[in-house]
Order: C-alpha cells, then sequence, then structure tokens
C-alpha cells in the first residue's frame, strides 16, 4: 500500500522517500490536536482517520522505528 504524507505530500512510492517512515497521527483527540497545531494544521480541519505524516516532519531523535 502506498502511503502519503499528508503535509508534503511525499508517498512511498518516491525514490527521495527511502530512508523516511510514515507515522499516523494520533488517534486521542488532545494529542492529535497537538500534533496539528505543531505541523500548522488549523485545528478546525476535519482530518480522516489514518493520515500519515513522514519523519521529514520530526528530529531524528524523536523517532524510533
Amino acid at each position: 500500500m502506498v502511503q502519503s504524507c499528508y503535509v508534503c505530500k511525499i508517498n512511498s512510492k518516491n525514490p527521495e522517500s527511502v530512508d523516511i517512515s510514515f507515522h499516523r497521527l494520533p488517534a486521542v483527540p488532545v494529542k492529535r490536536l497537538i500534533w496539528m497545531s505543531l505541523l500548522g494544521i488549523d485545528s478546525q480541519t476535519i482530518l480522516p482517520i489514518g493520515i500519515r505524516v513522514c519523519s521529514k516532519h520530526f528530529r531524528k531523535t524523536t523517532v524510533t522505528v
């Protein structure tokens, strides 16, 4: 299944994404809103369940795969 980043639109089929991981936004509403804020997504935006954000939007020290 092709995964894509909601923020920058890169997908797992893109050759540039070899070292990139994709992460779902948290299902817990409070955590989800924090992630949305940090990613610059308006808190009023209704996002579908299962959207993903790529590791390019995290510090390397915070991502463990």
